[in-house]
Parts: structure tokens; sequence; C-alpha cells
């Protein structure tokens, strides 16, 4: 006759197999499994991480540099230009955008009074454009060369510059230059100083255009010629 097993033991036995599943189950997880558990944006059902608005400040920042570049009224640029018109040129205030667009416009006015000016010239002298600043109303420029008549060639022409056929210029000033002091050049260079102002804030660049010269008739001339003689003569 077979020994009755004792309770305790058949309950150990009972008890085993899931004490060593849960064992094992432990070891892999303590193993494998990393503490923060990194969630992909392609798993399914996964949360999308929301982007942040950058367009928001991005708008406002540009919103701020297109009001700094706006064309001012026309009612707008006289008063600044009665502002400054006792300022000297250098005092007055740069307003960084509309400084940047006038500077550009100085360069090619300088290039059509050039062409004017030595068209159909064997050979154009030699003017250089430099020192170009624009501040608020005004811009100031130099022109320099060997020859003193193509300077004055290259700022009669400028003089003429307009836009849409009419007049670029609100105001327009030319004087001789000291030249900067330095070593000297091998060659003796002229100098001329440019100061203008703008009719407006809106000109357009790829339509100007320096107006010819008005042409005058032989007998114009000639009349005139006889009036300036017989002034002369009764003075």
């Amino acid at each position: 006759m077979m020994a009755k097993t004792p309770l305790w033991k058949v309950v150990a036995q009972l008890l085993l197999a899931p004490l060593l599943a849960a064992g094992a189950v432990g070891v892999h997880w303590w193993l494998n499994v990393p503490d923060k558990i990194l969630e992909s944006s392609r798993d399914q059902g996964a949360k999308k991480k929301k982007k942040k608005n950058t367009r928001g400040k991005r708008g406002k920042r540009g919103k701020r540099d297109k009001s700094a570049q706006q064309d001012r009224s026309p009612q707008a640029l006289e008063a600044e230009r009665d502002r400054y018109a006792s300022v000297p040129f250098d005092q007055e205030p740069v307003r960084a955008a509309w400084a940047r667009r006038h500077q550009a416009i100085i360069n090619r006015a300088v290039v059509l009074a050039r062409r004017d000016a030595f068209e159909g010239a064997p050979e154009q002298p030699r003017v250089v454009l430099s020192d170009t600043k624009c501040h608020t109303v005004r811009c100031r420029f130099t022109l320099r060369s060997k020859y003193p008549h193509a300077l004055e060639a290259v700022g009669d022409a400028l003089a003429r510059l307009e836009s849409s056929e009419q007049d670029v210029w609100h105001s327009y000033e030319r004087t001789v230059a000291a030249p900067p002091e330095g070593k000297p050049k091998p060659e003796p260079e002229h100098y001329v100083q440019v100061t203008v102002s703008f009719r407006t804030d809106a000109t357009d660049s790829r339509s100007m255009s320096i107006r010819p010269l008005p042409v005058v008739e032989t007998g114009e001339r000639a009349e005139a010629e006889q009036a300036s003689a017989d002034e002369r003569s009764g003075a």
C-alpha cells in the first residue's frame, strides 16, 4: 500500500510552474525592456507631435520689414525734406531700407549718364563713382576723373535724369571737391561731389533715362546771339 503524499508537497508542486514562469518574465523585463519607451511617429496610434508655430513670428517680422520699406506719400516726403533742410547731410539719420534701394538707383543713374555723355565717342573717358551714401531724403556721392570735361559732361547728363517722363530729382547740387588726403596719385584726378534728393520714393529704375538736350534751331540761335550782342553794345 503506497504512502499518501503530504498536502504541502502537492501545493508546492502545483505552484512551482507558475512561479518559474513569473520569474522568467521578470528576468526578461529587467534585461531587455528599457526604463523609457521611445514612441515613433510611424507607430500606429502614436500621438503626433505639435509643430512649433514659427510662421506668426516670421509674419510679424516680415510685416515690420515691409512697413520699413513702404513708400512715403508726397506729403510725408515733403515734410521730411523740410525737417532736414537745415540739417547737415552727415547728421541726417539713415533710413536703412530706403538707403539701400536708392544707392542702387544712384549706381544705375551714373551708368546711364556716362553712356549718354560719351555716346558716339571713339573712347570714353574714365569717370568713377565712389563714396555713395544715402540717408533719409538725400544721397551724396563723388565722381572722379582725370578729365574735368568728362566730369562736367556726366554731371550735366545726370541733371537730366528722368523716370516715366518725370524728373527723378527734387534737388540736384554739384560742387567741385578737393582730392582726399593721402598718398598722391601718379596722375592728378579731379573730383565732383553731388548731393541729390528724390522727387518720390517710388522711382522706377527700369524706366530711367537721360532727357535729350533741347534742339535749338539755327534761326533761334542767331536771334539769341544778335540780341546778346545788341545788349553788350548798348551797355
